[in-house]
Protein backbone atom coordinates (compact mmCIF):
# COMPACT_ATOMS: atom_id res chain seq x y z
CA UNK A 1 0.00 0.00 0.00
CA UNK A 2 2.85 2.35 0.92
CA UNK A 3 4.81 2.18 -2.30
CA UNK A 4 1.23 2.44 -4.23
CA UNK A 5 0.85 5.69 -2.16
CA UNK A 6 4.36 6.12 -3.20
CA UNK A 7 4.05 6.17 -6.72
CA UNK A 8 0.52 8.37 -6.87
CA UNK A 9 2.15 11.31 -5.26
CA UNK A 10 5.02 11.10 -7.73
CA UNK A 11 2.19 10.87 -10.21
CA UNK A 12 0.83 14.29 -8.74
CA UNK A 13 4.02 15.94 -8.54
CA UNK A 14 5.10 14.99 -12.08
CA UNK A 15 1.53 15.78 -13.80
CA UNK A 16 2.10 19.39 -11.42
CA UNK A 17 5.50 20.06 -12.55
CA UNK A 18 4.20 19.59 -16.84
CA UNK A 19 1.70 21.30 -16.24
CA UNK A 20 3.74 24.32 -14.32
CA UNK A 21 6.42 23.74 -17.25
CA UNK A 22 3.17 23.72 -19.80
CA UNK A 23 2.15 27.36 -18.25
CA UNK A 24 5.56 28.51 -17.92
CA UNK A 25 5.96 27.87 -21.97
CA UNK A 26 2.38 29.35 -22.89
CA UNK A 27 3.18 33.17 -20.84
CA UNK A 28 6.55 33.25 -22.32
CA UNK A 29 5.17 32.58 -25.85
CA UNK A 30 2.44 35.04 -25.56
CA UNK A 31 4.79 37.40 -24.22
CA UNK A 32 6.89 37.05 -26.71
CA UNK A 33 3.95 37.04 -29.35
CA UNK A 34 2.66 40.50 -27.45
CA UNK A 35 5.76 42.19 -28.15
CA UNK A 36 4.87 43.61 -31.44
CA UNK A 37 1.66 44.88 -30.09
CA UNK A 38 3.11 46.18 -26.40
CA UNK A 39 6.41 47.86 -26.91
CA UNK A 40 5.83 51.28 -28.57
CA UNK A 41 9.21 52.03 -29.74
CA UNK A 42 10.88 55.64 -29.82
CA UNK A 43 14.32 55.14 -32.39
CA UNK A 44 16.88 57.78 -31.37
CA UNK A 45 20.62 57.55 -32.30
CA UNK A 46 22.64 55.71 -30.27
CA UNK A 47 19.37 53.81 -28.34
CA UNK A 48 16.40 52.27 -29.01
CA UNK A 49 13.77 53.04 -26.66
CA UNK A 50 10.85 51.37 -26.68
CA UNK A 51 7.10 51.86 -24.02
CA UNK A 52 6.43 48.33 -22.35
CA UNK A 53 2.71 49.27 -21.02
CA UNK A 54 3.62 52.71 -20.84
CA UNK A 55 7.03 52.55 -18.72
CA UNK A 56 10.12 53.87 -20.80
CA UNK A 57 12.81 51.07 -21.45
CA UNK A 58 15.94 51.42 -22.57
CA UNK A 59 16.91 47.60 -24.06
CA UNK A 60 19.21 48.05 -27.02
CA UNK A 61 22.23 49.79 -27.95
CA UNK A 62 22.07 50.45 -31.74
CA UNK A 63 24.68 51.58 -33.97
CA UNK A 64 23.74 55.23 -34.62
CA UNK A 65 27.44 56.95 -34.05
CA UNK A 66 30.42 54.17 -34.88
CA UNK A 67 32.32 56.69 -31.70
CA UNK A 68 32.46 59.85 -30.41
CA UNK A 69 34.90 62.80 -29.67
CA UNK A 70 35.11 65.42 -27.29
CA UNK A 71 34.35 69.01 -29.00
CA UNK A 72 35.44 70.97 -26.13
CA UNK A 73 38.17 72.69 -27.68
CA UNK A 74 37.16 72.35 -31.32
CA UNK A 75 34.96 74.66 -33.29
CA UNK A 76 32.93 74.92 -36.71
CA UNK A 77 32.99 72.85 -39.28
CA UNK A 78 34.98 70.00 -37.01
CA UNK A 79 31.41 69.69 -34.18
CA UNK A 80 30.38 66.67 -36.17
CA UNK A 81 26.86 65.68 -35.97
CA UNK A 82 24.42 65.34 -33.21
CA UNK A 83 22.03 62.57 -31.95
CA UNK A 84 18.31 63.47 -30.89
CA UNK A 85 19.62 64.41 -27.19
CA UNK A 86 21.66 67.61 -28.96
CA UNK A 87 24.72 65.71 -28.17
CA UNK A 88 27.95 66.70 -30.16
CA UNK A 89 30.78 64.95 -31.63
CA UNK A 90 28.61 62.23 -32.78
CA UNK A 91 30.52 60.36 -36.16
CA UNK A 92 27.81 58.47 -38.12
CA UNK A 93 27.95 55.38 -39.18
CA UNK A 94 27.26 55.18 -42.42
CA UNK A 95 26.59 51.31 -43.17
CA UNK A 96 23.75 51.59 -40.42
CA UNK A 97 22.30 54.61 -42.44
CA UNK A 98 22.09 52.54 -45.48
CA UNK A 99 21.22 49.30 -43.88
CA UNK A 100 17.89 51.41 -41.95
CA UNK A 101 17.45 52.64 -45.81
CA UNK A 102 17.23 49.39 -47.37
CA UNK A 103 14.29 48.57 -44.89
CA UNK A 104 12.20 51.71 -46.83
CA UNK A 105 9.33 50.54 -49.03
CA UNK A 106 10.04 50.86 -52.79
CA UNK A 107 8.57 52.91 -55.18
CA UNK A 108 4.42 52.56 -55.34
CA UNK A 109 4.27 51.29 -59.01
CA UNK A 110 0.36 51.60 -58.50
CA UNK A 111 0.34 55.07 -58.09
CA UNK A 112 -0.23 57.15 -61.39
CA UNK A 113 2.05 59.62 -61.01
CA UNK A 114 4.88 56.89 -61.06
CA UNK A 115 3.70 54.81 -63.32
CA UNK A 116 1.54 55.82 -66.37
CA UNK A 117 -0.26 52.88 -68.65
CA UNK A 118 1.77 52.21 -72.13
CA UNK A 119 4.72 53.64 -70.92
CA UNK A 120 3.29 57.34 -71.80
CA UNK A 121 4.75 60.21 -70.55
CA UNK A 122 4.02 61.58 -67.24
CA UNK A 123 4.91 64.36 -64.79
CA UNK A 124 8.17 64.80 -66.44
CA UNK A 125 6.51 66.00 -69.51
CA UNK A 126 6.56 64.95 -73.24
CA UNK A 127 9.86 66.13 -74.15
CA UNK A 128 11.38 64.78 -70.74
CA UNK A 129 9.67 61.67 -71.55
CA UNK A 130 11.70 61.26 -74.89
CA UNK A 131 15.13 62.81 -73.42
CA UNK A 132 14.59 60.07 -70.30
CA UNK A 133 13.81 57.33 -72.79
CA UNK A 134 17.05 58.07 -74.75
CA UNK A 135 19.37 58.15 -71.77
CA UNK A 136 17.36 54.99 -70.42
CA UNK A 137 18.75 53.40 -73.51
CA UNK A 138 22.35 53.96 -72.47
CA UNK A 139 21.84 53.29 -68.74
CA UNK A 140 20.14 49.84 -70.31
CA UNK A 141 23.39 49.21 -72.65
CA UNK A 142 25.81 50.31 -69.31
CA UNK A 143 23.97 47.73 -66.97
CA UNK A 144 23.73 44.46 -69.93
CA UNK A 145 27.74 45.04 -70.25
CA UNK A 146 28.26 45.26 -66.42
CA UNK A 147 25.69 42.23 -65.84
CA UNK A 148 23.51 44.35 -63.75
CA UNK A 149 19.97 42.59 -62.95
CA UNK A 150 16.84 45.08 -63.19
CA UNK A 151 16.71 46.63 -60.24
CA UNK A 152 18.96 45.54 -58.34
CA UNK A 153 21.76 47.76 -56.75
CA UNK A 154 25.30 46.76 -58.04
CA UNK A 155 27.72 44.65 -55.47
CA UNK A 156 30.47 46.06 -56.41
CA UNK A 157 31.69 46.50 -52.74
CA UNK A 158 33.99 43.22 -52.86
CA UNK A 159 35.46 42.96 -56.97
CA UNK A 160 37.75 43.96 -58.83
CA UNK A 161 38.29 45.23 -62.27
CA UNK A 162 40.04 43.49 -65.46
CA UNK A 163 43.15 45.83 -64.11
CA UNK A 164 43.27 44.05 -61.05
CA UNK A 165 42.22 47.52 -59.09
CA UNK A 166 39.35 47.41 -56.74
CA UNK A 167 36.38 49.15 -57.51
CA UNK A 168 35.76 53.25 -56.02
CA UNK A 169 33.28 53.52 -53.20
CA UNK A 170 31.73 56.52 -53.64
CA UNK A 171 29.98 58.62 -51.01
CA UNK A 172 26.90 60.49 -51.70
CA UNK A 173 26.12 63.50 -49.59
CA UNK A 174 22.67 65.34 -49.88
CA UNK A 175 22.40 69.16 -48.27
CA UNK A 176 18.43 69.35 -47.26
CA UNK A 177 16.53 71.11 -44.25
CA UNK A 178 13.72 69.92 -42.28
CA UNK A 179 10.79 72.75 -41.91
CA UNK A 180 6.86 71.61 -41.05
CA UNK A 181 6.01 72.28 -44.10
CA UNK A 182 8.41 70.40 -45.51
CA UNK A 183 9.54 67.65 -43.14
CA UNK A 184 12.10 65.52 -45.53
CA UNK A 185 9.46 65.39 -48.86
CA UNK A 186 11.98 64.90 -51.31
CA UNK A 187 14.93 63.67 -49.00
CA UNK A 188 12.66 60.75 -48.19
CA UNK A 189 12.04 60.14 -52.38
CA UNK A 190 15.80 60.33 -52.67
CA UNK A 191 16.44 57.80 -50.21
CA UNK A 192 13.87 55.27 -52.01
CA UNK A 193 15.46 55.49 -55.27
CA UNK A 194 18.68 56.75 -55.97
CA UNK A 195 20.46 56.92 -52.99
CA UNK A 196 20.41 53.45 -52.15
CA UNK A 197 22.60 52.63 -55.07
CA UNK A 198 25.44 54.73 -53.59
CA UNK A 199 28.18 52.98 -51.65
CA UNK A 200 27.89 55.41 -48.58
CA UNK A 201 24.96 58.13 -48.18
CA UNK A 202 23.87 61.20 -45.77
CA UNK A 203 22.06 63.85 -45.72
CA UNK A 204 23.55 66.81 -43.70
CA UNK A 205 20.12 68.24 -42.30
CA UNK A 206 19.31 70.23 -38.85
CA UNK A 207 17.12 67.03 -38.11
CA UNK A 208 18.23 63.70 -37.06
CA UNK A 209 15.71 60.53 -39.09
CA UNK A 210 18.24 57.58 -39.81
CA UNK A 211 15.56 55.80 -41.55
CA UNK A 212 16.00 58.53 -44.40
CA UNK A 213 20.14 59.14 -43.61
CA UNK A 214 19.17 62.64 -42.27
CA UNK A 215 21.90 63.88 -39.84
CA UNK A 216 21.70 67.41 -37.95
CA UNK A 217 25.07 68.59 -38.90
CA UNK A 218 25.48 72.07 -37.43
CA UNK A 219 27.66 74.67 -39.19
CA UNK A 220 28.46 78.51 -38.26
CA UNK A 221 25.77 80.63 -38.87
CA UNK A 222 22.38 80.50 -39.30
CA UNK A 223 20.34 77.88 -41.18
CA UNK A 224 19.35 79.62 -44.61
CA UNK A 225 19.89 79.44 -48.04
CA UNK A 226 21.42 82.41 -47.67
CA UNK A 227 24.27 80.41 -45.58
CA UNK A 228 24.34 77.64 -48.02
CA UNK A 229 28.51 77.83 -48.23
CA UNK A 230 28.88 76.89 -44.55
CA UNK A 231 26.64 74.38 -44.71
CA UNK A 232 28.45 72.75 -47.53
CA UNK A 233 32.05 73.54 -46.47
CA UNK A 234 31.07 71.79 -43.12
CA UNK A 235 29.68 68.46 -45.41
CA UNK A 236 33.21 68.77 -47.41
CA UNK A 237 34.89 68.68 -43.45
CA UNK A 238 32.83 66.29 -41.84
CA UNK A 239 33.78 63.81 -44.78
CA UNK A 240 37.46 64.48 -44.93
CA UNK A 241 37.63 64.30 -40.89
CA UNK A 242 35.52 61.15 -40.63
CA UNK A 243 35.14 59.04 -44.12
CA UNK A 244 38.11 60.22 -46.17
CA UNK A 245 39.36 56.97 -45.54
CA UNK A 246 36.60 54.55 -46.55
CA UNK A 247 35.55 56.26 -49.88
CA UNK A 248 37.07 57.19 -53.02
CA UNK A 249 35.02 59.46 -54.79
CA UNK A 250 32.60 62.48 -53.06
CA UNK A 251 29.43 63.71 -54.49
CA UNK A 252 27.45 66.23 -52.87
CA UNK A 253 23.87 67.68 -54.29
CA UNK A 254 20.89 69.21 -53.27
CA UNK A 255 17.15 67.46 -52.48
CA UNK A 256 16.22 68.84 -55.46
CA UNK A 257 18.35 66.75 -57.83
CA UNK A 258 17.67 63.11 -58.96
CA UNK A 259 21.11 60.87 -59.80
CA UNK A 260 21.37 58.16 -61.99
CA UNK A 261 24.04 56.59 -59.64
CA UNK A 262 25.01 53.32 -61.75
CA UNK A 263 26.39 56.59 -64.21
CA UNK A 264 28.04 58.23 -61.56
CA UNK A 265 29.98 55.05 -60.98
CA UNK A 266 30.77 54.51 -64.36
CA UNK A 267 31.72 58.13 -64.74
CA UNK A 268 34.58 57.72 -62.35
CA UNK A 269 35.50 54.31 -63.27
CA UNK A 270 36.26 55.47 -67.06
CA UNK A 271 39.94 54.91 -67.73
CA UNK A 272 40.29 58.55 -68.69
CA UNK A 273 39.65 59.72 -64.55
CA UNK A 274 42.66 57.59 -64.09
CA UNK A 275 44.66 59.79 -66.58
CA UNK A 276 43.48 62.43 -65.54
CA UNK A 277 44.82 61.90 -61.96
CA UNK A 278 48.17 60.89 -63.70
CA UNK A 279 48.18 64.44 -64.60
CA UNK A 280 47.10 64.64 -68.73
CA UNK A 281 45.78 67.54 -68.99
CA UNK A 282 42.06 67.86 -70.03
CA UNK A 283 40.43 70.38 -72.72
CA UNK A 284 39.42 73.06 -70.22
CA UNK A 285 42.65 72.86 -68.24
CA UNK A 286 45.52 72.54 -71.50
CA UNK A 287 43.25 75.93 -73.14
CA UNK A 288 46.26 78.35 -73.30
CA UNK A 289 44.98 81.16 -70.66
CA UNK A 290 44.67 77.91 -68.05
CA UNK A 291 47.42 76.02 -68.99
CA UNK A 292 50.26 77.69 -66.98
CA UNK A 293 48.32 77.52 -63.83
CA UNK A 294 47.58 74.46 -64.37
CA UNK A 295 51.34 72.97 -65.12
CA UNK A 296 51.83 73.72 -61.29
CA UNK A 297 49.60 71.46 -59.95
CA UNK A 298 50.55 68.43 -62.85
CA UNK A 299 52.95 66.82 -60.82
CA UNK A 300 50.83 65.87 -57.88
CA UNK A 301 49.73 62.21 -57.57
CA UNK A 302 46.95 61.75 -57.68
CA UNK A 303 45.89 65.05 -58.94
CA UNK A 304 43.32 66.56 -57.38
CA UNK A 305 39.86 66.67 -59.58
CA UNK A 306 36.74 68.10 -59.19
CA UNK A 307 34.14 67.26 -61.72
CA UNK A 308 30.41 68.88 -62.50
CA UNK A 309 28.79 71.20 -64.96
CA UNK A 310 31.27 73.44 -65.91
CA UNK A 311 30.13 77.62 -66.15
CA UNK A 312 32.19 81.03 -66.44
CA UNK A 313 32.98 83.16 -63.44
CA UNK A 314 35.07 86.30 -63.68
CA UNK A 315 36.69 84.62 -66.81
CA UNK A 316 37.67 81.48 -65.31
CA UNK A 317 35.64 77.91 -64.97
CA UNK A 318 33.83 77.03 -62.23
CA UNK A 319 31.27 74.30 -60.97
CA UNK A 320 27.41 75.06 -61.62
CA UNK A 321 26.14 73.17 -58.34
CA UNK A 322 22.84 72.91 -58.91
CA UNK A 323 23.43 69.08 -60.63
CA UNK A 324 25.87 68.21 -57.80
CA UNK A 325 29.89 67.92 -58.46
CA UNK A 326 32.71 65.07 -57.66
CA UNK A 327 36.26 65.12 -55.84
CA UNK A 328 38.35 62.42 -56.02
CA UNK A 329 39.82 62.01 -52.71
CA UNK A 330 43.41 63.75 -53.24
CA UNK A 331 40.88 66.95 -53.87
CA UNK A 332 39.42 66.50 -50.33
CA UNK A 333 42.45 65.88 -49.55
CA UNK A 334 43.75 68.77 -50.55
CA UNK A 335 40.57 70.75 -49.12
CA UNK A 336 41.46 69.37 -45.67
CA UNK A 337 44.78 70.15 -45.39
CA UNK A 338 45.01 73.92 -47.42
CA UNK A 339 41.49 75.24 -47.51
CA UNK A 340 39.17 73.47 -44.58
CA UNK A 341 40.20 76.14 -41.51
CA UNK A 342 40.85 79.13 -43.30
CA UNK A 343 38.87 79.53 -46.94
CA UNK A 344 36.31 81.69 -46.15
CA UNK A 345 36.09 80.56 -42.80
CA UNK A 346 33.12 83.01 -41.30
CA UNK A 347 31.57 84.16 -44.84
CA UNK A 348 27.91 83.95 -45.53
CA UNK A 349 27.64 83.10 -49.01
CA UNK A 350 24.59 81.03 -50.93
CA UNK A 351 27.18 80.61 -53.97
CA UNK A 352 28.54 77.46 -52.44
CA UNK A 353 29.42 76.02 -55.85
CA UNK A 354 31.45 79.14 -56.88
CA UNK A 355 33.47 79.50 -53.36
CA UNK A 356 34.40 75.36 -53.39
CA UNK A 357 35.64 75.95 -57.35
CA UNK A 358 37.68 79.35 -56.57
CA UNK A 359 39.41 77.52 -53.44
CA UNK A 360 41.10 74.90 -56.06
CA UNK A 361 41.13 77.61 -58.80
CA UNK A 362 43.29 79.89 -56.69
CA UNK A 363 45.11 77.00 -55.93
CA UNK A 364 45.73 76.14 -59.43
CA UNK A 365 43.01 73.21 -60.25
CA UNK A 366 40.71 73.67 -62.53
CA UNK A 367 37.38 71.98 -63.07
CA UNK A 368 37.65 69.31 -65.09
CA UNK A 369 35.47 68.14 -68.52
CA UNK A 370 32.49 66.29 -68.03
CA UNK A 371 31.13 66.69 -71.38
CA UNK A 372 31.20 63.48 -73.77
CA UNK A 373 32.69 62.69 -76.95
CA UNK A 374 29.91 63.53 -78.60
CA UNK A 375 28.91 66.76 -76.92
CA UNK A 376 26.57 65.63 -74.60
CA UNK A 377 26.45 66.87 -71.10
CA UNK A 378 26.19 65.12 -67.80
CA UNK A 379 25.11 67.34 -64.96
CA UNK A 380 22.03 69.45 -65.97
CA UNK A 381 18.53 70.54 -65.53
CA UNK A 382 15.50 68.62 -65.71
CA UNK A 383 14.66 66.26 -68.67
CA UNK A 384 12.03 68.56 -69.75
CA UNK A 385 14.55 71.25 -69.31
CA UNK A 386 16.37 69.96 -72.06
CA UNK A 387 14.16 68.73 -74.22
CA UNK A 388 13.27 72.83 -74.80
CA UNK A 389 17.11 73.81 -74.92
CA UNK A 390 18.08 76.10 -77.50
CA UNK A 391 21.49 76.02 -77.35
CA UNK A 392 21.84 79.38 -75.98
CA UNK A 393 19.44 79.93 -72.58
CA UNK A 394 21.09 78.13 -70.02
CA UNK A 395 22.14 78.70 -66.66
CA UNK A 396 25.85 78.34 -67.34
CA UNK A 397 25.80 81.17 -70.32
CA UNK A 398 26.80 79.03 -73.60
CA UNK A 399 27.95 82.44 -75.03
CA UNK A 400 30.54 82.82 -72.21
CA UNK A 401 31.56 79.34 -72.22
CA UNK A 402 32.08 79.51 -76.08
CA UNK A 403 34.14 82.12 -75.75
CA UNK A 404 36.27 81.38 -72.93
CA UNK A 405 36.42 77.26 -73.25
CA UNK A 406 35.37 77.05 -76.54
CA UNK A 407 32.60 75.20 -75.86
CA UNK A 408 30.00 75.01 -78.15
CA UNK A 409 26.17 73.04 -76.66
CA UNK A 410 24.00 71.02 -78.34
CA UNK A 411 20.42 71.41 -78.57
CA UNK A 412 17.40 69.73 -77.32
CA UNK A 413 17.61 66.06 -76.88
CA UNK A 414 21.14 65.87 -78.02
CA UNK A 415 22.06 68.18 -74.97
CA UNK A 416 21.77 65.21 -73.05
CA UNK A 417 24.62 62.43 -72.84
CA UNK A 418 23.46 58.74 -73.43
CA UNK A 419 25.51 58.35 -70.16
CA UNK A 420 23.84 61.14 -67.74
CA UNK A 421 24.62 61.53 -64.12
CA UNK A 422 22.71 64.17 -62.83
CA UNK A 423 19.45 66.04 -63.12
CA UNK A 424 18.63 69.56 -60.78
CA UNK A 425 14.83 69.64 -60.66
CA UNK A 426 14.25 73.11 -59.37
CA UNK A 427 13.56 74.40 -62.96
CA UNK A 428 10.36 72.48 -62.93
CA UNK A 429 8.57 73.28 -59.64
CA UNK A 430 6.44 75.53 -60.88
CA UNK A 431 5.15 73.34 -63.80
CA UNK A 432 4.81 70.37 -60.97
CA UNK A 433 2.73 73.06 -59.02
CA UNK A 434 0.30 73.64 -61.52
CA UNK A 435 -1.05 69.47 -61.62
CA UNK A 436 -0.26 69.41 -58.07
CA UNK A 437 2.43 67.04 -57.85
CA UNK A 438 6.39 68.05 -55.73
CA UNK A 439 10.05 67.27 -56.74
CA UNK A 440 9.62 63.95 -54.80
CA UNK A 441 7.06 62.95 -57.01
CA UNK A 442 9.23 63.53 -59.89
CA UNK A 443 12.11 61.99 -58.52
CA UNK A 444 10.00 58.80 -58.02
CA UNK A 445 8.81 59.49 -61.18
CA UNK A 446 12.44 59.63 -63.05
CA UNK A 447 13.59 56.14 -61.18
CA UNK A 448 10.95 54.18 -62.21
CA UNK A 449 10.57 55.29 -65.80
CA UNK A 450 15.09 55.19 -65.96
CA UNK A 451 14.93 51.67 -64.17
CA UNK A 452 11.92 50.15 -65.64
CA UNK A 453 9.55 49.57 -62.86
CA UNK A 454 6.72 50.18 -63.72
CA UNK A 455 5.75 46.69 -65.64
Amino acid sequence: MRLKVKLKSKKRQASKLSATHCISYLIVMVCQYNMFSIWKQHDGPGFVHRELFGIPQRIKQINYCSSRFNTANLSHPHLGARDKSGRLGCVVNLDFLMERMEELPAIDSSNTSICTPNDASGIEGEGGNLVLKKIRKGLDQMRQENNVAEGKVPQLQATTSANNKTTPRILCMVYTVHTESNPHTSLRAITRTWAKRCDGFFAASNFTDPTIGAIDLPHFGEESYTNMWQKVRTMWSYAYDHYRDKYDYFYICGDDTYVIADNLRAFVQDSRIEELEDGFLDAISSLPQYRARALHTSSLRPRPLIWGDPMIHKRFPVIAGGGGYILNRAAIDFWGTKGMDTFYAESIDSREDIMMSSFFWDNGLSVSETVDVLGGHRFTESAEWIHGFDGYSAPTSPKYMKEFLDMVYNKGIEYASDTHVSFHLKIDIERLQQTGHTVADLIQRYHALLYRLCG
